[in-house]
């Protein structure tokens, strides 16, 4: 079990990740677009001073000031590169520039004209990037996406939750519920995962096993009651047989006894057929069943096709037996007769 929670905990703690970085990466790729539009220096004058003055050939001193200045009044580090027929010329950096967040940057192209000559790298600092987000016309947005990041959380542990533990707790409890009452519904499990059903399977196998000891002990008490009665003999004999016949459906039972005249007959029988019931008239020690009169002693065979007896090779081949046993019955330290189930 403890296998199956780690496992399971494995499980959400990975859902969780893939969810969040789906969910996160969408806000990465927001806050830079809005970056980006924000420092476009179409729209941005500071941004736009920077760019002129970089591309009015001013001199490296004068565009190095230029960055510094621009840096100091933004918190936004800047980096230039200046380039001719596609080789690098010249690249400069503000001061700063190593303090800033380099995942957010920006980058724009230098043009001169309509011919580009660089290219502009904008990276804005923490104290930017937090101003951008909680303006008041992101609030909204930054409200939502807060709220929608805890929805996802909730709705992936709900949905798993629900259907790795929930669901299998719930059939549990009908489970319980049904044995209680004296019902017996299977658990079908196979949908929930094989860990859920490897259990299930193990759990009604030890519910069969369970009502069928449960079953085992009230035949035995029931044929205990019917002995403790003292009825007539044969009565108590067809009883008995008739509890072992509710117990194993698909078998034949018979009681054999010793008569005054010295053979073995059948007094009872239950599924029989009438030729083997008319065979049986053996002395003890004479074939299976006078064998097992004689020794007095519980034989169960599995495999009747490997008998040599003619009495039990008639059965196979005529009823289909595939296996028997005999229960001596003694009484008072004598065997009187024998308790058969085919």
């Amino acid at each position: 079990m403890k296998r199956v929670i780690a496992k399971y905990l494995l499980t959400i703690t990975l859902l969780l990740v893939g969810v969040s970085i789906v969910y996160n990466g969408c806000m990465y790729l927001w806050l830079r677009a809005r970056l980006g539009a924000s420092l476009d220096p179409r729209t941005n004058s500071a941004v736009k001073v920077l760019h002129d003055t970089v591309t009015s050939d001013s001199g490296m001193k004068r565009v190095k000031q230029s960055l510094d200045k621009f840096s100091k009044a933004t918190c936004i580090a800047a980096t230039v590169e200046l380039q001719d027929k596609g080789e690098v010329k010249a690249s400069y950096s503000s001061q700063d520039n190593h303090k800033h967040n380099r995942f957010l940057s920006v980058v724009f192209p230098l043009t001169k004209g309509d011919n580009p000559v660089g290219w502009l790298k904008l990276s804005p600092d923490s104290a930017y990037i937090a101003d951008l987000l909680f303006h008041k016309q992101y609030l909204l947005f930054i409200f939502f996406w807060g709220a929608g990041w805890l929805a996802v959380i909730l709705a992936v542990l709900y949905l798993y939750l629900q259907r790795r533990f929930f669901s299998p707790l719930r059939e549990l409890y009908v489970f319980a519920e049904s044995v209680e009452q004296g019902e017996y519904h299977p658990l079908q499990w196979h949908s929930y995962g094989r860990d859920w059903y490897q259990f299930a399977v193990k759990l009604n196998g030890v519910y069969e096993k369970l009502m069928d000891s449960a079953q085992t002990l009230h035949m035995f008490f029931s044929v205990s009651q019917i002995i403790a009665t003292r009825r007539d003999v044969n009565e108590i004999y067809n009883t008995i047989l008739e509890i072992i016949k509710k117990k194993f459906d698909d078998a034949a039972c018979l009681i054999v006894l010793l008569y005054e005249d010295g053979f073995l007959r059948i007094s009872s029988q239950r599924d029989l057929s009438p030729e083997f019931s008319k065979a049986v008239h053996l002395r003890p020690g004479e074939d299976v069943i006078g064998e097992v009169f004689q020794k007095c002693q519980l034989t169960i065979v599995n495999d009747a096709r490997n008998e040599s007896s003619p009495l039990f090779s008639m059965a196979h081949e005529r009823d289909g037996l595939a296996s028997y046993l005999y229960i001596p019955i003694v009484i008072e330290g004598k065997c009187i007769g024998l308790l058969g189930v085919h």
